[in-house]
């Protein structure tokens, strides 16, 4: 995928949902400043999942339905402003980070239909006092969701 740098500078909310776009996530998209949200959903993309760092306004992270792998990179609970990370429906695999504990503001967060395993991190899943919306089903995640954190 080859996006010219002059154009990607505007960009603070890219919707690029449904574009069979394929390949990895260029570096030049998620280097940008000031990005908000970032839609690459129901593409063909693949490769590892990339390292995040220093995207302080980022709150929407949606990559659901393409063909990801990897485990989920520690650098995300460094971004203190996401909303939503809908990362469903890949081929990620590792276990569940138990730093989502910093990840205050998240509201939504969707991990289903991937091959995730080892435990949910229920004490982390209670520190996330705004979430609405958790689905983790279809993994290989054991333990179970604390029923403080379902209110």
């Amino acid at each position: 995928m080859h996006f010219a740098p002059r154009l990607l500078f505007y960009f603070l909310r890219p919707v690029l949902a449904e574009n069979n776009l394929i390949g990895s996530i260029p570096e030049e998209l998620i280097a940008l400043d000031h990005l908000e949200a970032l839609v690459l959903s129901n593409n063909c993309l693949s490769g590892r999942l990339p390292i995040l760092k220093g995207l302080s306004t980022l709150k929407r992270i949606d990559w659901h339905q393409n063909g990801m792998e990897g485990s989920i990179p520690t650098s995300y609970d460094q971004i203190s402003a996401l909303t939503t990370l809908n990362i469903a429906e890949n081929q990620l695999s590792g276990s569940l980070p138990s730093a989502i504990e910093f990840l205050t503001n998240l509201t939504q967060l969707r991990l289903e239909r991937n091959t995730i395993n080892g435990p949910i991190p229920a004490d982390g899943l209670l520190r996330l006092t705004n979430l609405v919306t958790l689905f983790l089903h279809n993994n290989q995640l054991s333990g179970s969701i604390p029923k403080e954190a379902l209110q």
